[in-house]
């Protein structure tokens, strides 16, 4: 991994004066040194809320696949 300037992909620089803020994430502490970041650790979702936050981004009636159900519990 190497630091790289947002502007090389489109994202302006965050200041105080443009309002831009930008999240970042990654489970790499080096990834934060080295872009300069503010670390702010999150706790993981339950397995619940995250098969809920994840079929709350699917279709429906994807959700109720018999063959899907099985894959959808890796996928969270």
């Amino acid at each position: 991994w190497s630091s790289f300037p947002l502007e090389d992909i489109g994202i302006i620089e965050p200041t105080k004066d443009n309002g831009c803020k930008v999240v970042l994430t990654t489970r790499s502490e080096e990834v934060i040194r080295s872009m300069g970041c503010k670390k702010v650790q999150v706790a993981c979702l339950s397995m619940h809320e995250a098969m809920n936050l994840f079929l709350s981004k699917v279709v429906q009636d994807i959700s109720e696949n018999p063959t899907l159900k099985s894959s959808m519990r890796l996928a969270v």
